[in-house]
């Protein structure tokens, strides 16, 4: 017979396991708008992540709290062993959240390259039409040709 703990731990994790699999499908969208190079896609997806990081951290709290009287550390091996030998029926759903954890932090790992990449892509292009406007300098500031002059005399002068 399950006690109320019981309950309340598996019910914990399934709530855990619901909100980190928002939480993925989340981070694979933004991967895909990074490939996209869409913004403004990424500016909305960027809040959502936010709430959802929120809330799983909430969730994370929330468990590591329960657990901390019952275990005496709370490393994935120990969690995975008390609910072994505690918590049958929760084992799975434990396993479902660490096996989605570690493709979240896949995921996070490779946007943050693709992060990287554009950003020294655009700070390459920067650099690129900086000296390019150096070289060149065709027009001011004030959006004025600006041209050299050759003697340093106006034609009006001449």
């Amino acid at each position: 017979m399950q006690t109320s703990l019981d309950k309340s731990i598996h019910n914990s994790l399934s709530t855990e396991l619901a909100a980190l699999q928002t939480f993925v499908s989340l981070l694979e969208q933004e991967q895909l708008v990074l490939l996209e190079n869409d913004s403004d896609a990424l500016m909305r997806l960027a809040e959502q992540k936010s709430a959802s990081a929120l809330l799983l951290n909430q969730l994370v709290d929330k468990r590591t709290q329960s657990l901390r009287a019952l275990l005496p550390d709370l490393k994935i091996a120990t969690i995975a062993n008390w609910l072994q030998q505690n918590q049958i029926a929760a084992v799975p759903v434990w396993d479902a959240i660490c096996a989605l954890a570690e493709r979240a932090l896949q995921i996070n790992t490779t946007s943050g390259e693709l992060i990287n990449l554009k950003l020294q892509h655009n700070q390459q292009a920067l650099a690129l039409l900086s000296r390019a406007n150096e070289t060149a300098n065709l027009y001011g500031p004030d959006g004025q040709r600006n041209l050299p002059s050759s003697s340093g005399k106006s034609i009006a002068s001449a």
